[in-house]
């Protein structure tokens, strides 16, 4: 995730199914507002297909997304 946020201590949850079920994954970018590669392993990590919602926790701008396994 490539992400940017001037505000310290914005997260972006990963949440699988729907925007309220829990986080999966979380990414904590740096606050100092410039665009930072900051990724986090999902444990356990999910299996199969699922629609992903991203929330934020307040203002922040996702340059790029990218999934790996």
């Amino acid at each position: 995730m490539r992400v940017s946020t001037t505000t310290p201590g914005v997260n972006v949850n990963i949440h699988l199914g729907s925007a309220t079920a829990s986080p999966v994954c979380t990414v904590y970018p740096d606050g100092n507002g410039t665009f930072q590669l900051k990724a986090n392993s999902c444990y356990p990590e999910p299996t199969g297909a699922a629609t992903i919602y991203l929330t934020v926790t307040g203002p922040a701008v996702l340059n790029s997304l990218t999934f790996t396994h």
